[in-house]
């Protein structure tokens, strides 16, 4: 078992603490600063302070283990005292003990619940909301359940593996394959894992029934909606795909199982004498020299991609984009490629030589020293990529290249489309770029986030104060807030939970304090509650 090690607070760089007092609530009641330059609107914004850790000066701590929720003003971390460890959630924390599982603590996906596993005296016990549950020589693969209602892991007591779920201990088995650990059906109504029953005997058990028994298991998955479970079982030198009773032919390779997001459809990638191929519902496609890329359907469920390889007659690799089962044209090198929501565009990265380029819609982009991730808008009617055209960066949108940068993020649309933003780097400083607007000049920004309407946009951003020391504040529609912190954790971004409310957890003061900062945007001159 992965744990922790030591490391010693030095100050504002160690994002993680000892949480000592209860949480405190300061209202501030000043709307919003002076504008910035460039503002896009004219919205004033109230900001309501909450302290939920404080750290003891010189406490031993562990940075690596902060896990930090912004939308609901909690982080789970874990820090040293007395030569001991203690994982805590804000201000809930469990005993000392000797050690603490790397990964771990960690909140329940509706964040009203916390775990982790600890070790105490050469025993692993799971702790639950601060609370140590059962000795076992061994714990690992902990997770929460989809809808927060159950936590489950694998333990061992002596030659003995069962799985635990609330405490409820499952059938033992000679081992449980901790890599693929506790799969949940995302309704969270089924639950499987991989068990061997002798040494050359696995199989799955799915709601706490063992199926038939296989030499190897592999790729344990649900569908989106729950109600298929499939997996790849070896017997003797083939492998075989696995759903209910039915056995797929036999493959001397199976990889990358995949379903619809409708669950209509499963995809894997197989491999025979002939070579590799992708099979869709049953159905063998082309054969090819291999399948690097994965099988990604469109968000309706209808298409499907992948890239390819195949020798040319020199013997080198080129690769394809085969879409709807229809292979492109031959390149380098193929990169990341996506769908675009409605499911009717398509774009890839591809490679020619050192330069590469965005193919859309099967038309070759222009191209470059280097490209980003293609973003698609929530409409699939605009798209946006990085590139890099000598020693600067740019923007391509919809095909017109946009102002020169030293270095620039990845862009990002408004949720419901119609809204551009990005952050970028010039001279030393960073700008905040929205709607082709540059808002700021600032020593460090975040990038920028839309509201769910995208009728707002937020992000923090560091000027020096009169001693030179940078301070932080909120930035919403180009207006400055009035309250100034260190920074926003470094795994931490600012989250609207609303229309008009954004969230995130900033370092306060000397270093010491973090506080859970709420904005409330509201319209000129009053907020909105």
């Amino acid at each position: 078992m992965l744990i922790y090690s030591r490391m010693v607070f030095s100050g504002a760089a160690c994002f993680t603490g000892m949480a000592v007092m209860t949480a405190i609530l300061c209202v501030s009641s000043v709307l919003a600063g002076d504008a910035a330059e460039n503002a896009v609107n004219h919205a004033f914004f109230t900001e309501e302070l909450k302290c939920i850790v404080e750290i003891k000066e010189n406490a031993q701590m562990v940075p690596p283990s902060l896990r930090v929720y912004p939308g609901d003003g909690k982080m789970a971390y874990v820090y040293t005292e007395g030569g001991g460890f203690i994982a805590c959630m804000n201000d809930v924390c469990g005993p000392n003990v000797d050690a603490v599982a790397k990964g771990t603590p960690f909140a329940s996906p509706d964040r009203n619940h916390w775990a982790g596993i600890a070790l105490q005296d050469g025993k692993s016990r799971v702790i639950l909301n601060g609370h140590l549950g059962r000795r076992y020589d061994r714990v690992a693969a902990l997770r929460f359940s989809p809808d927060s209602m159950k936590v489950a892991y694998i333990a061992q007591e002596g030659d003995a593996f069962f799985v635990c779920v609330n405490q409820d201990r499952h059938q033992s088995f000679s081992l449980i394959d901790p890599q693929q650990g506790i799969v949940f059906s995302n309704d969270s109504r089924h639950m499987a894992y991989a068990a061997r029953v002798d040494r050359n005997a696995w199989c799955v058990v799915r709601n706490g029934n063992p199926g038939p028994v296989w030499e190897e298991i592999k790729h344990l998955t649900f569908s989106p909606d729950g109600s298929r479970m499939v997996y790849a079982a070896r017997q003797k030198n083939q492998w075989h795909l696995v759903e209910g009773d039915k056995r797929g032919p036999g493959h001397s390779v199976i990889l990358q199982l995949a379903f619809s997001p409708d669950s209509k459809s499963l995809a894997y990638i197989a491999r025979s004498k002939d070579g590799a191929f992708m099979v869709l519902n049953d159905k063998p496609q082309g054969v090819y020299e291999s399948v690097p890329g994965l099988p990604l359907f469109s968000p309706t469920g209808g298409r499907l991609a992948y890239s390819v390889g195949e020798k040319t007659g020199a013997g080198v690799i080129r690769m394809r984009m085969v879409v709807d089962g229809k292979a492109g044209k031959p390149y380098d090198f193929i990169g990341v490629y996506l769908f675009s929501a409605d499911g009717k565009q398509f774009a890839y990265v591809a490679h020619k030589g050192d330069q590469k380029m965005v193919v859309h819609a099967g038309a070759e982009h222009d191209l470059y020293d280097e490209v980003g991730i293609p973003v698609f808008d929530p409409a699939g009617l605009q798209l946006a990529y990085k590139v890099q055209k000598g020693s600067k960066w740019h923007i391509i949108h919809n095909g017109n290249i946009g102002p020169a940068f030293d270095t620039i993020t990845t862009p990002g649309f408004s949720p419901r489309g119609g809204r551009m933003a990005y952050l970028a780097a010039e001279d030393g400083l960073f700008v905040v770029v929205v709607d082709g607007k540059v808002i700021g000049k600032y020593p460090w920004a975040t990038e920028p986030e839309f509201s769910p309407d995208g009728g707002h946009y937020a992000y923090v951003a560091s000027r020096g104060d009169e001693s030179g020391l940078l301070e932080s504040f909120l930035v919403i529609d180009g207006r400055e807030g009035s309250e100034r912190f260190l920074s926003l954790l470094k795994q931490s971004s600012l989250v609207f939970t609303g229309y008009r409310t954004v969230s995130g957890i900033a370092l306060k003061d000397d270093g010491r304090e973090f506080w859970w900062i709420r904005a409330t945007i509201g319209s000129e001159g009053k907020t909105d509650g």
